[in-house]
C-alpha cells in the first residue's frame, strides 16, 4: 500500500485531474494511518486549488466521517452534491450519512418512552431516511454498475419505512 501510495503521489500531479484514482490512493493512505493532519493538509490544498471541484469536498467528507465528525461531513458531501449533480459516489456519500445520523436518532430515542419515541421517528428519523433514500437512489441511477451497495442499504431504509412498494421495486432491481 505504501508503494500504491508513492506511485500516486508521483503521478498526481500528472494525470490527477484525468484519473481521480490517484486521490483515491493517496487519501486511503492518509486514512487508514490515520494520519488525518496530512490528509486534511493535502484536501485542503486540493480545495484551495480549485473550489469548484466537487469530488475534492467528497473526499474531505469522507476524511470529517473517519475522524467522527458527521455533521461536518454531511456539509461537505452536501456541497460536493451542489458543486455536481452527476457525481454518483457524492450522492452515496450523502445518502449512507444520513443513513447513520437515522440510526443514531432512532438508536439515542430508543430509551425514551414510546410516545417520545414515535414522535422522533415522525420527526426526526423517517424524515431522514427518505432524504437517504433519494440520496441512494440518486447514486444508483448516476452509476447503476458502481452502485450496488447502494441498493442494500435501500432495501433496509425501504423495510424500515414499511415502504412496501419500494422494497420490492429496489428487490427486482
Amino acid at each position: 500500500n505504501d508503494v500504491a501510495s508513492e506511485y500516486a503521489k508521483l503521478a498526481y500531479p500528472m494525470d490527477g485531474n484525468e484519473d481521480p484514482v490517484y486521490l483515491q490512493v493517496i487519501v486511503n493512505d492518509y486514512l487508514e494511518k490515520k494520519d488525518f493532519a496530512n490528509a486534511k493538509q493535502f484536501i485542503g490544498g486540493l480545495i484551495e486549488k480549485d473550489p469548484a471541484n466537487a469530488q475534492y469536498y467528497d473526499l474531505e467528507g469522507v476524511l470529517l466521517e473517519n475522524e467522527g465528525n458527521q455533521e461536518a461531513a454531511l456539509a461537505s458531501y452536501k456541497k460536493a452534491v451542489e458543486l455536481d449533480a452527476k457525481l454518483a459516489i457524492a450522492h452515496f456519500h450523502l445518502g449512507y450519512a444520513l443513513y447513520n445520523k437515522a440510526y443514531a436518532i432512532d438508536n439515542e430515542a430508543s430509551n425514551k418512552s414510546q410516545a417520545e419515541y414515535e414522535k422522533i421517528r415522525k420527526e426526526q428519523t423517517e424524515p431522514l431516511l427518505r432524504d437517504a433514500a433519494a440520496q441512494l437512489e440518486e447514486a444508483f441511477n448516476l452509476d447503476e454498475q458502481n452502485m450496488g451497495e447502494a441498493l442494500k442499504h435501500l432495501k433496509n431504509i425501504y423495510y424500515i419505512l414499511g415502504d412496501e412498494e419500494n422494497l420490492k421495486r429496489v428487490e427486482l432491481m
